[in-house]
């Protein structure tokens, strides 16, 4: 297993624990993850800038995705964005219990999308029993 993939599998059994304290986990995680991605907009080695088009949004994607060890498909391209999947979660989650803490950890990539002029729309997840997850990027 690859460093990076090591480290977002404790990411997320760290969020998950987050998540299961009462009445405050869900906000918990989504307060850090947003934290997170404003960290990842503002340091300058992460490589992020606004994308103007479709080819540089799934130039990001490739390149954020690329140094954290998430494998990616395109699987269909648009004038005005992309779908793609993830054939795994990075951070390990695949039970439909583990729903509601996918959801706000993924707060992060909205959030981090969002900045790049796009907008992150799940379609199917893993945790909801599809075999893959699969996602919309729209440019704003």
């Amino acid at each position: 297993m690859k460093p990076q993939t090591v480290t977002l599998h404790l990411m997320g059994h760290f969020f998950e624990n987050l998540y299961r304290i009462p009445h405050m986990g869900d906000a918990l995680v989504r307060f850090l993850a947003r934290g997170m991605a404003k960290g990842m907009v503002v340091l300058p080695f992460t490589g992020f800038s606004r994308s103007s088009s479709v080819e540089e949004s799934i130039a990001l994607l490739n390149l954020i995705c690329g140094r954290l060890a998430i494998d990616v498909d395109i699987v269909e391209q648009k004038p005005d964005g992309f779908v793609f999947e993830v054939p795994a979660c990075p951070y390990g989650y695949n039970r439909p219990d583990q729903q509601g803490v996918c959801d706000a950890v993924m707060d992060l990539d909205r959030m981090v999308y969002r900045e790049a002029g796009l907008e992150l729309t799940i379609l199917e997840s893993v945790v909801a029993g599809a075999p893959r997850c699969r996602m919309s990027m729209r440019q704003l």
